[in-house]
């Protein structure tokens, strides 16, 4: 078991038994290790570094009770993460080199917790240089009308996200175009793009930028996404699509 995996695993734990959803800790409570992440890491032996434009460590916790149904499988909760935006960011990073995971069920209860943990290290930071990847994939099927909903939003309070896409490089980026459209009507999807420079959760990179639809997608349908931008001075033009679930 890795370092990452032991961080991941005991703040699993901890949110299973007190029923938390953050990563923060509360000393006393039951399975506490350290007041926050950092704390944590440092606990463990984990020295991250910085390096500008990158993030030196992330912690993303889903928190949930079992419905009837049992335990959704592993991708879903993989999946979870995915379909939200914050989320995203920790697990296509490009500078991601160390990961942990760690998942804890009360015996006695239906409380569930999944941790996900990254740190950037001595050896890995220059990592991720001139590597880029979007979200979702050209000709992805099946996808969410809406982001799944979290106590972070990128749009104002009062705005349902819809199904944001995203492109996560390894360098900087400037966005000239980045636009959504029906691909069978050309109708454009009204959306805002969210970069580092207006992200109101901070949270976003120098080489991050998402285009958030402001509303929910249509079922069933086809969209096609245009980007034009430069990553560390190289222009850069892409075209992909996805499509929604029925």
């Amino acid at each position: 078991m890795s370092a990452l995996d032991g961080t991941a695993q005991a703040h699993a734990q901890y949110v299973a038994a007190n029923g938390s959803g953050g990563s923060e800790e509360i000393p006393g409570q039951p399975c506490y290790t350290g007041a926050d992440y950092a704390a944590r890491l440092a606990s463990a032996g984990v020295a991250t570094v910085d390096v500008s434009g990158a993030r030196s460590r992330s912690e993303s916790v889903l928190s949930y009770v079992m419905s009837g149904s049992g335990d959704p499988a592993s991708w879903d909760m993989v999946n979870d993460l995915l379909n939200n935006l914050y989320g995203r960011l920790l697990l296509l990073d490009p500078h991601t080199q160390q990961l942990g995971i760690g998942f804890s069920a009360l015996p006695d209860g239906p409380r569930r917790a999944m941790v996900v943990d990254t740190a950037l290290t001595a050896g890995s930071a220059g990592a991720g240089s001139g590597v880029w990847v979007v979200w979702p994939r050209d000709g992805a099927t099946g996808l969410p009308v809406q982001m799944r909903a979290s106590n972070l939003k990128p749009l104002p309070d009062g705005v349902t996200e819809g199904f944001p896409v995203s492109l996560h490089a390894g360098d900087e980026v400037q966005i000239s175009r980045f636009v959504m459209a029906d691909a069978a009507t050309g109708t454009p999807v009204q959306a805002t793009l969210v970069t580092a420079a207006n992200d109101r959760n901070l949270l976003m990179g120098r080489g991050e930028a998402a285009l958030v639809p402001e509303a929910p997608l249509a079922p069933g349908t086809t969209y096609r996404v245009e980007l034009d931008g430069l990553v560390a001075s190289q222009p850069m033009h892409l075209t992909w699509s996805f499509a929604t679930a029925p």
